[in-house]
């Protein structure tokens, strides 16, 4: 493959809300390596509302992030992750591609580990503060001296 990219869903939701357009990725880019992996934390089926499940399909939902204070591990699952499919290409660039919860997600990442993903594409999703995006990203061009 040319390229790698790895597609992170919403909160509560799953892989398969991006199977159309997958699909049509998959056509135009035949030669890049696509991931789409759920969230790790699965949504208490309890809490879901009928239409949350018939939003889905009557699937699982999943979350990206613990929904407990006292969860110290968030994201830290991924890393095994990600370990396994960059050992199949190593030199392959990697793109990050997350929707709200997964958009978070997938900026976390790439703020944590800039030099390992080629960039990332967040989408309807929440940014980290101001001052963390200075001291990952260096070239900001407002910074004029």
């Amino acid at each position: 493959p040319c390229l790698r990219i790895i597609f992170m869903h919403g909160a509560g939701s799953s892989a398969l809300r991006f199977e159309p357009a997958i699909k049509m990725l998959a056509n135009k880019l035949p030669q890049a390596q696509i991931f789409v992996p759920n969230g790790h934390y699965l949504v208490d089926p309890v809490a879901m509302t009928e239409d949350h499940r018939e939003a889905l399909g009557n699937e699982n939902g999943y979350y990206w992030f613990a929904r407990k204070e006292d969860h110290k591990k968030d994201g830290s699952f991924f890393k095994d992750h990600w370990d396994a499919i960059k050992a199949q290409y190593p030199d392959v660039p990697t793109y990050l591609v997350g929707f709200s919860e997964g958009g978070f997600f997938a900026g976390k990442l790439y703020a944590e580990n800039p030099l390992s993903y080629k960039g990332a594409i967040l989408h309807s999703s929440a940014l980290i503060a101001d001052d963390e995006i200075k001291k990952i990203a260096p070239f900001d061009k407002t910074d004029k001296k």
